[in-house]
């Protein structure tokens, strides 16, 4: 089962005011995933890389930027062996331990 997949059922399993959906902008930025919360949206970028950079974190950081009432933190799920702080703000994750 993909993340995606998984991360559907997660909040479907929460309940109320748990969702997930995709976020594009007109000008091309977008964010693989975005988790709703009632206290919080959870922007997530899923890539296939090894070495996560900065850069891909830029669209994360857009939306976080643009979202700053209900979005303080977003995460790229990533092959990477180890959690890495790529930004003040965005976290990579290993795709296995998220």
């Amino acid at each position: 089962m993909t993340k995606s997949v998984e991360l559907f059922y997660r909040c479907k399993l929460l309940g109320r005011g748990y969702s997930i959906s995709t976020w594009k902008t007109n000008t091309g930025a977008e964010v693989d995933v975005i988790i709703e919360t009632p206290e919080e949206l959870i922007p997530i970028e899923i890539k296939y890389t090894q070495t996560p950079t900065r850069s891909h974190a830029r669209h994360i950081e857009t939306f976080i930027n643009l979202h700053s009432d209900m979005c303080s933190k977003g995460y790229i799920i990533c092959r990477t062996s180890m959690k890495q702080q790529l930004t003040k703000k965005v976290t990579a994750l290993p795709w296995n331990v998220f």
